[in-house]
């Protein structure tokens, strides 16, 4: 992907208009969500699905859902065998500057993440005709977003003819997958594009499914190194992060005792693929480390999913309908400002997804 032409440094003008817009409009802001012209790419599916296997008698456990979902919908949604699948949505934007995170229209200003404007406007400026963006908001902020929604999406928009991404975190597992997908990031700074379309597909479909399903295996061509397929335990980044278990010491043992590999993310390299790869089950705190499991889980392998009591939320539920894999899950109990995971609690749901 070349650029069509690129603007020096000393072109000032643009620059100046840009960095105008960002002094005058800064308070106040839109967000992509204002974006008011996107539209469905496709027809709203009603999909089956397995109910989760959890004990409902842990449900009394739960004292808010992720994302101010209601409490007793989610609870009821578990034992639903069907849901809601929605298309891919399509938004072009037209004449913009890419700033750092920020679209810049006539018509506004659409943040999609923070990033200080300044460096981004001491960045040479790109120019390109026409270009596609690759980013949702989600995918900017959360690991787990990008793998899931925005990797899939960069499959259906490979034939354009420019691919631009803004600034990423720093996310050192997302290279092994760029890697392994075939797929070039081209992050971006500061661009001028005269006719920008962007995409988001933050939702369950079919079609994603195939797509997830063709990335699966080119994950499993270019990692052919095997751990031998024993059940892990992802854990997630450093004991004191907010979401982490009290006992996650504890509760890291009795997973080794149990024969559960445990493994930390975020380390960059392929031998994590490798000791996730076709595992036959995947066990993690909820949030963006158990996406691995879309690409590593065995054929027919299930997830099981460790929910704090204040952020009950079960995305991955769904996907594991699509994808013919197992969902499960054991809730934590409160205590104090964290909360706990009984290990055995988890063995026996473990014990039950293994059997299916």
């Amino acid at each position: 992907m070349k650029p069509i032409g690129q603007v020096p440094i000393r072109s000032t003008q643009r620059r100046l208009r840009v960095l105008a817009s960002a002094l005058r409009d800064r308070i106040r802001r839109s967000t992509l969500w204002g974006i008011s012209t996107f539209e469905p790419v496709g027809p709203t599916e009603i999909l089956p699905r397995a109910p989760a296997v959890c004990d409902a008698d842990q449900f009394d456990r739960v004292l808010a859902c992720g994302f101010d979902l209601d409490v007793k919908a989610e609870i009821a949604s578990l034992a639903s065998t069907t849901f809601s699948g929605t298309p891919a949505e399509c938004c072009r934007l037209g004449e913009c500057t890419l700033v750092g995170g920020t679209i810049v229209t006539a018509q506004g200003r659409h943040l999609l993440r923070s990033l200080p404007e300044w460096r981004s406007l001491l960045s040479r400026m790109e120019s390109y005709d026409q270009a596609t963006l690759l980013n949702t908001m989600q995918g900017l902020h959360y690991f787990g977003h990008w793998l899931q929604d925005d990797c899939p999406l960069y499959e259906s928009l490979r034939s354009e003819t420019v691919l631009l991404s803004m600034p990423r975190p720093h996310w050192p597992d997302c290279r092994v997958y760029e890697n392994a997908f075939g797929q070039d990031w081209k992050q971006t700074d500061f661009a001028h594009v005269g006719d920008l379309t962007i995409w988001r597909e933050l939702g369950y479909n079919r079609d994603k499914a195939a797509r997830i399903t063709e990335l699966r295996g080119r994950l499993r061509r270019a990692v052919t190194a095997r751990s031998g397929g024993q059940p892990v335990y992802i854990s997630r980044g450093k004991p004191d992060e907010p979401r982490n278990m009290s006992n996650v010491t504890a509760f890291k043992e009795a997973m080794r005792k149990a024969g559960i590999a445990v493994l930390d993310p975020g380390i960059g390299n392929a031998e994590m693929v490798q000791q996730m790869l076709d595992a036959p089950l995947v066990i993690a705190i909820e949030g963006s480390q158990a996406c691995h499991g879309l690409y590593t889980l065995a054929e027919g392998g299930s997830f099981l999913i460790l929910q704090p009591p204040e952020r009950f939320y079960n995305p991955l539920h769904n996907w594991a309908a699509l994808l013919g894999m197992g969902y499960g899950l054991v809730i934590g109990r409160k205590d104090g400002t964290r909360f706990h995971i009984d290990p055995d609690e988890v063995l026996r749901i473990a014990d039950r997804l293994l059997a299916r």
